[in-house]
């Protein structure tokens, strides 16, 4: 989100103009050089400036931006908030995707033994056509769940991606 992004410049912003306003609060004293070439002469100069603060010492402007500062503080805690909570959210469904993914691989694992018996009891006399191809189906339908888990999990890792993902400049 270009939101995350623009809360914090807009954080660092404050901060710098916070710290500005501090520094006004002393006199600030400029020295300014200067040179000039009359008539084959060199002369040099030396400008002094002062600016004085006002007799508060700038204590409206700093309390001015004291607040905006932490009003963006508040603004930025609560964009990061949510994102950390979409980034649970999401490492909750992957984690949970997972689990259903394994779950049924270890299943389908299983199945396909339990088919594979069959087929050699079948080939054997000793187990009919119809519970053959009941195996089957099932195994088919362990296979359509598999599949679906392993979307799930597709699903939840883009979610996680999007929840963690930082804009790039252009």
């Amino acid at each position: 989100d270009l939101v995350k992004i623009g809360i914090l410049a807009d954080y660092a912003t404050a901060e710098a103009i916070l710290k500005l306003e501090i520094a006004r609060q002393y006199p600030d004293f400029h020295l300014n050089p200067g040179y000039e070439f009359d008539a084959g002469n060199n002369k040099w100069a030396i400008g002094f400036g002062l600016t004085l603060p006002v007799l508060n010492q700038n204590q409206g402007a700093i309390g001015e931006a004291e607040a905006k500062r932490k009003e963006l503080a508040a603004a930025f805690d609560a964009v990061q908030t949510r994102v950390l909570n979409e980034c649970d959210r999401a490492a909750a469904g992957v984690e949970a995707a997972r689990k259903k993914l394994s779950t049924l691989q270890a299943l389908l694992k299983e199945q396909t033994s339990q088919m594979e018996s069959m087929k050699q009891l079948a080939e054997a006399g000793e187990e009919d056509r119809l519970a053959l191809i009941s195996s089957e189906v099932e195994q088919a339908s362990i296979s359509v769940a598999n599949l679906d888990a392993l979307a799930e999990l597709q699903a939840a890792l883009g979610e996680m991606e999007a929840a963690t993902q930082t804009p790039r400049s252009p």
